[in-house]
């Protein structure tokens, strides 16, 4: 962790205390003289004292009493940080949350690379609870030899995803890409348009450390965010608004970019002929199969999908009608829980495993999508 930036902020800090201290002292001397302002500067000093032993006792109950949770949304929490330290091993010598291999596949190994962001990473859960190592438990059963390696990055978006397929995946020849995909993946990184709040402190430096090394100041920041959208402070509208004013028009040049960024990452499998399908993840929320509003994100791409003859799983029938919570890795952070990625694992296997299996049973054995110029798979269209 690069210290620069708290220990610069410190030292700005103690040198403005030190300024203010000496200027309130100077003033509260020079009008009561130097009784009073022993007496004036014991009573802020003892003021401040108890704030910092009030604010300690907080953060120690807040701890205590928020220890079931592991963690939130993003990765730059208290809880998020305190768990990767805990739960998340050294990552591999290509820098994925993976065990390390040999780029050439031993003989007779049939292997997959998931390529993805935090869903497959698995941020919130342990490894063998992730979607990849789930697969590879349940093709081991084959008797055949598969081999599930996870390229995922948190983060991630398409054009990442290009970025790590070239760079990573394919120098490890694998016999099979998944692609996962979420919905904020067209954003690309351009996220400029995104619902915004005030912050709850005026220093950048400030909230970013408090927020990654104090699980109350995490509390009181998210309580401050919804106290924001309840009066309309800030942005004023939310993330699915947002997409949808960004993304609604299907020639708009937004979604013109992301259509051929995911374009571009079929057409590097195609030209190595590697085959290729897509796991769709939607939000973990209630209304995925009416009413969800970013539904129209994914059907564009199970269109893309079908137009290409690629395999493609769509999770909403998967999740829907399950309780949130359920799905959710706990209450701050709606990434796949444990058993999110059960039900994933389900239905990825239901969908694959029966191509892979004859193909690295049989890996002379060709496919109608071999002649084309893609390796080995028989699956047809999209399912949905």
């Amino acid at each position: 962790m690069d210290l620069t930036a708290p220990l610069l902020f410190l030292l700005k800090l103690t040198t403005l205390l030190v300024v203010l201290g000496a200027t309130l002292w100077w003033v509260l001397a020079r009008r009561g003289g130097h009784r009073r302002a022993r007496a004036a500067f014991g009573s802020i000093l003892l003021t401040v004292t108890a704030t910092l032993v009030a604010l300690g006792a907080a953060e120690a109950i807040t701890r205590y009493a928020y220890r079931g949770v592991i963690t939130t949304g993003d990765d730059r929490s208290y809880f998020s940080h305190r768990w990767m330290r805990t739960d998340v091993g050294p990552l591999n010598r290509m820098g994925f949350r993976e065990r390390n291999f040999n780029l050439t596949p031993a003989p007779g190994v049939y292997r997959i690379a998931v390529i993805g962001d935090s869903f497959t990473w698995g941020q919130g859960i342990r490894d063998d609870q992730r979607l990849t190592n789930l697969l590879q438990a349940q093709l081991d059963t084959h008797g055949a030899r598969f081999q599930v390696l996870n390229f995922a990055q948190p983060g991630a978006q398409t054009d990442d995803e290009v970025r790590i397929l070239r760079e990573s995946a394919l120098k490890a020849h694998p016999d099979y890409i998944l692609l996962q995909w979420f919905i904020n993946d067209p954003e690309g990184h351009n996220f400029s348009g995104r619902p915004w709040t005030y912050r709850l402190l005026p220093s950048d430096v400030l909230n970013s450390y408090l927020y990654s090394h104090s699980a109350f100041y995490f509390l009181v920041d998210q309580q401050w965010n919804l106290l924001q959208q309840k009066l309309g402070m800030g942005a004023g509208y939310s993330y699915d608004q947002y997409m949808v004013r960004r993304f609604r028009d299907p020639n708009g040049k937004d979604s013109v970019a992301a259509q051929r960024e995911l374009e571009r990452f079929l057409d590097i499998c195609r030209r190595h002929g590697v085959p290729v399908g897509i796991i769709l993840f939607p939000e973990l929320t209630s209304n995925l199969l009416h009413g969800y509003p970013l539904g129209f994100l994914m059907d564009r791409v199970l269109a893309l999908c079908r137009a290409r003859g690629i395999p493609c799983v769509d999770l909403r029938p998967v999740y829907a009608g399950r309780p949130p919570a359920e799905l959710h890795v706990d209450r701050f952070d709606g990434h796949p829980s444990a058993l999110a990625n059960r039900l994933a694992e389900r239905a990825v296997y239901a969908a694959f495993a029966p191509d892979w299996t004859r193909l690295a049973q049989h890996p002379t054995l060709t496919s109608p999508a071999s002649a084309s110029g893609v390796r080995g798979s028989a699956l047809h269209s999209a399912v949905q």
